[in-house]
């Protein structure tokens, strides 16, 4: 029993600093390289990648929205208290459409504003 301990011990002795070692070697070489997946993209850019995936996602949801609403419509079969409820959720999707696309508005006339001004950096956004 004491034979196979030692040569576990023996075993581990030898294998140990090489396993250990194993991951720096492979840091130190010269040919590892961590690239960005987005480019060399600025902080302006992202926010504008990230606005321009919101629109396109968003388009497609607030005409599904407008759909739903005119089905909700026509569901209501002339009942004046589920024609109220369309109703109303036609409002609501119009004015949440309105305040998506009017983000983007007014966020263009944040950095005209400050482009006017002289704020540097924000003429790029």
């Amino acid at each position: 029993m004491m034979k196979k301990i030692i040569a576990a011990v023996s075993a581990a002795r030898r294998f140990l600093p090489a396993l250990l070692a194993a991951p720096w070697t492979a840091l130190a070489q010269d040919s590892y390289q961590v690239t960005n997946p987005l480019g060399d993209i600025t902080l302006c850019g992202l926010i504008k990648a990230v606005l321009n995936a919101a629109m396109v996602i968003g388009v497609p949801i607030a005409v599904l929205l407008i759909v739903y609403a005119g089905f909700k419509f026509v569901a209501a079969r002339g009942s004046s208290e589920d024609l109220a409820k369309a109703r109303t959720n036609l409002w609501y999707t119009l004015i949440g459409i309105l305040i998506f696309f009017g983000a983007g508005v007014i966020a263009q006339i944040i950095i005209g504003t400050l482009t006017a001004v002289g704020v540097s950096g924000v003429s790029s956004c």
